[in-house]
């Protein structure tokens, strides 16, 4: 195989990783409160089955939430507690929905969020999305220049 060949797949093998690690980070999910409150975006990555806490960042109210980018067939949870405990709501329309939490009679701030694809229990661990949105740009322009 010829030195340019060589180039011409490593340039390859980049982008395409390049573009994978850039649909990975596309899954948002963002949180509404009263007409005059900041909306919070959420760039929670594409795992499911973990606990994603915001109550250090987002005190609410939480009146609805939408996501974009979540892989089908799963379920967009939130909690009002953090950890993913205690009470929830269950978004079901995957991969771009919203849900408004009075429709499910959900009366609580959001705390914690997880996507729900092999049951109900975090086994992929526990995360502060908090820290992980506000490195979000720092991390994906690290990745995508690596």
């Amino acid at each position: 195989m010829s030195a340019r060949t060589q180039a011409e797949n490593l340039l390859t093998l980049f982008i395409f990783v390049s573009c994978v690690l850039i649909h990975v980070q596309a899954m948002t999910v963002t949180l509404y409160g009263e007409r005059t409150d900041t909306v919070h975006k959420f760039s929670i990555g594409g795992v499911a089955q973990r606990c994603f806490n915001i109550n250090t960042c987002f005190k609410g109210p939480s009146k609805s939430a939408t996501w974009n980018g979540v892989k089908k067939n799963t379920n967009v949870v939130f909690y009002s507690n953090e950890n993913c405990q205690t009470h929830k709501a269950i978004g079901r329309e995957t991969p771009d929905g919203a849900l408004y939490f009075s429709d499910v009679n959900f009366y609580h701030n959001v705390a914690a969020i997880m996507i729900w694809e092999m049951g109900q229990y975090a086994t992929n661990g526990i995360a502060n999305a908090c820290y992980l949105d506000e490195h979000a740009t720092a991390n994906s322009s690290i990745n995508i220049l690596a």
